[in-house]
């Protein structure tokens, strides 16, 4: 978000905008896609019993508002599926693939990020001059 507010600023656009135009792209990726996410997290990991679901929900929490508690930011996604992980490795239960996928996309979101941004910013200071 601060990205967004010093590009904003940059470009003469207004913050204001710019956080309601990001916030609605994604509110709309959310609502799009959230169940392929849910769906992923509640049986594509790792077959579990409701008392090991209260447990990777409870380690999660714990880790997040730990982390909350240092200043850190983590994904909470990222902290849960950590968890399912775990348990479905101690059961001997993982989906190998699913995991596979899952880390690929999370390798893969950071150099993409990096590309599309490098992109952005090439062709907003090509068009202002800058």
């Amino acid at each position: 978000m601060l990205a967004l507010l010093v590009a904003a600023g940059w470009s003469g656009l207004d913050p204001r905008l710019s956080l309601t135009g990001v916030a609605l792209a994604m509110a709309i990726g959310g609502y799009l896609h959230s169940r392929c996410v849910a769906e992923t997290l509640s049986n594509g990991i790792t077959e579990i019993s409701t008392g090991q679901g209260l447990l990777a929900n409870g380690i999660s929490s714990g880790l997040v508002i730990g982390a909350s508690l240092l200043g850190s930011p983590v994904s909470t996604t990222h902290v849960s599926t950590g968890a399912l992980f775990g348990i479905g490795v101690w059961n001997d239960r993982t989906d190998w693939r699913t995991i596979g996928t899952i880390v690929a996309a999370w390798v893969g979101t950071l150099p993409l990020a990096a590309v599309l941004a490098a992109a952005v910013a090439s062709a907003m200071s090509d068009s202002i001059g800058v």
